[in-house]
């Protein structure tokens, strides 16, 4: 190799290996301490309870169990039992379940995958968002500085607690496929679109919505002629019908499951989850460079939408940059055009226009809309399409150095600091951390109940206290004990209730009163696991010794066991006894 080879070859930037390996240590370093506690505790994000971290171990568990056993029973999960289809009153984390399977298989535990995965879906944030800019012909040291930025995007952190926000590889693999089908319309790219659809949809049914709301609209910025041609056309089709394949088994139960319970959320649920217009102005940690007008949020928890100063800088002059550049005028207005809509949706269910509501127009035509959970979510294709935008003028930056020899020096070196500054100038602050179930502690019990517990359901008190989400952090490590001995639960956690359970959730919810056991036995429960802690703090709530029986007691586990004596009160005439 001669020495303008090597010197070429040292212009293009650091090897995919290399980046992989940087990307790899910011992951851990950013979620620090997870890497210290990977088998032992799960990370809470800025969520104020680690109920959705303890629920999404528990979903890649059942996942990776069903598919042992050839997907039996796969839809109907072993909580609110006997509720069928109950693994579907949640997004079901099917394709990161599959991911996790092989780790189960060799041993791993639920809390171990969990975590494994997570580092994995962040380092893998940037890697495809280094793929995706060097397809579309941005250099290497560009590139690999917004992977940087991308792996690093507040709203991902901010979400660190809830599994399936994290992994953004779906959304910008589509974006990847687009690129190359930009630049040559044909089926392979076609069927990567579709396939990258499918996989989104799979991961995070919230980021299957958002590819289809927002991203795919806006794709049209970069349609030439050539799509219209008939194979263009035709590869489409057979990426559309690709999608369509994977995911229509999904959809048709998850569309059939709604149906059947009437699921959906009211329109003053959907407006207390769209982005507060103030969000814009906050940032979830302290910033690096401080901003007119933007200040940190008051609580960690809060909606704080602003993507910090430098990549905001960047992106709008990268705007002003793509659009004046005839080879990246497409994908700029792809960008900006993609980062309005999400925007806009965002703050949907707020938006009014005299007597008329977009969000109330649209709910009922648009599937997903009346069962989105999160509208302000819909801001993490904004943060993209910033963090996108801001790598234009890295590039501009690039290029400059290289024509203007005068300057070269001081632009080379201002690339990657300004770059590494815009990465890490929002932090986030050490990661918070919530022990998980010891399951070699819980042994005793979990075995115990294997052995004495039937099948038609245990029940744990006490029941939580209200319908927020951190009351339901003792039913999640309920579940997730559950994966060790193998008996359903009448409990849950989910992102849907069923009927079922609202009406045991009345009968126990505080202290629940003898027609509330009786209630119990009704619905055909005989096995109760109760705090002792809470036994002796609440005398009297305890169930009637009439029809009750202890029957075990682990002290070190704050836990004993109940045994109904009889089955046989009100089962012949199928009434709920009274109150």
């Amino acid at each position: 190799m001669t020495d303008s080879e090597v010197k070429k070859k040292a212009r293009r930037g650091p090897t995919l290996s290399i980046v992989a390996a940087l990307y790899l240590l910011f992951a851990i370093a950013s979620s620090w301490p997870l890497a210290t506690q990977l088998g032992d505790a799960l990370p809470q994000g800025t969520d104020r309870a680690a109920t959705v971290p303890l629920f999404h171990a528990w979903s890649l568990w059942w996942t990776a169990d069903r598919m042992a056993d050839g997907l039996t029973g796969f839809w109907t999960a072993p909580i609110f039992t006997p509720t069928p289809d109950s693994f579907l009153f949640s997004d079901p984390l099917i394709l990161l379940g599959m991911l996790a399977a092989p780790l189960l298989w060799m041993g791993a535990s639920p809390v171990l995958a969990h975590n494994l995965l997570l580092l994995l879906a962040v380092t893998g944030n940037g890697l495809f968002t280094f793929g995706l800019l060097r397809c579309l012909d941005i250099r290497r040291g560009p590139a690999a500085l917004g992977g940087l930025m991308l792996l690093m995007l507040p709203y991902v952190h901010h979400e660190l607690g809830v599994l399936m926000l994290v992994p953004l590889g779906g959304l910008l693999g589509f974006m990847w496929a687009l690129i190359q089908f930009a630049k040559t319309p044909g089926p392979v790219p076609a069927l990567l679109m579709g396939a990258a659809a499918a996989a989104t949809y799979l991961m995070c049914g919230q980021y299957g919505i958002m590819l289809a709301l927002v991203i795919a609209p806006a794709s049209l910025c970069l349609v030439d002629r050539r799509w219209l041609a008939a194979r263009a056309m035709g590869s489409l089709a057979a990426g559309g019908l690709l999608c369509a394949l994977l995911i229509a088994p999904l959809i048709l139960k998850q569309i059939e499951t709604i149906d059947a319970h009437g699921f959906g959320r009211s329109e003053s649920a959907a407006t207390k989850s769209a982005s507060h217009p103030t969000a814009w102005t906050l940032t979830p940690w302290s910033q690096l460079v401080p901003a007119p007008g933007i200040e940190m949020a008051s609580e960690v928890w809060m909606q704080a939408h602003f993507p910090g100063t430098l990549k905001l800088l960047l992106a709008l002059t990268g705007i002003v940059i793509g659009l004046r550049d005839p080879r990246l005028r497409r994908w700029t207005a792809f960008l900006l055009t993609a980062t309005v809509l999400a925007s806009l949706f965002s703050t949907l269910p707020r938006l009014e226009f005299g007597d008329t509501s977009p969000y109330r127009a649209l709910r009922d035509v648009i599937p997903g809309l009346s069962t989105m959970r999160s509208f302000w979510r819909f801001i993490v294709v904004a943060q993209i399409g910033v963090v996108l935008l801001a790598v234009l003028s890295l590039e501009f930056m690039r290029a400059r150095s290289q024509a203007r020899t005068g300057e070269k020096r001081g632009i080379a070196l201002a690339i990657p600091v300004l770059g590494l500054l815009a990465a890490v100038e929002l932090w986030p602050s050490a990661q918070k951390l919530a022990p998980a179930p010891d399951f070699e502690h819980w042994q005793p019990w979990t075995s115990w109940v294997t052995e004495n517990v039937p099948d038609s359901g245990l029940v744990h008190l006490p029941f939580p206290s209200s319908a927020g989400v951190a009351d339901f952090e003792d039913t999640a490590r309920w579940m997730l004990l559950a994966s060790a001995h193998g008996r359903p639960l009448a409990n849950g956690y989910s992102g849907f209730f069923p009927r079922r359970y609202n009406m045991l959730t009345r009968a126990l919810r505080g202290c629940p009163t003898p027609a509330g056991y009786k209630f119990v036995r009704f619905l055909g429960y005989d096995s109760l696991a109760i705090r002792r802690s809470w036994l002796e703090a609440h005398p009297g709530c305890g169930p009637p010794t009439a029809t009750w029986e202890r029957v075990e007691a682990f002290d070190d586990l704050d836990v004993e066991m109940h045994r109904a004596l009889s089955m046989e009160i009100e089962l012949e005439t199928r009434q709920p006894p009274e109150g």
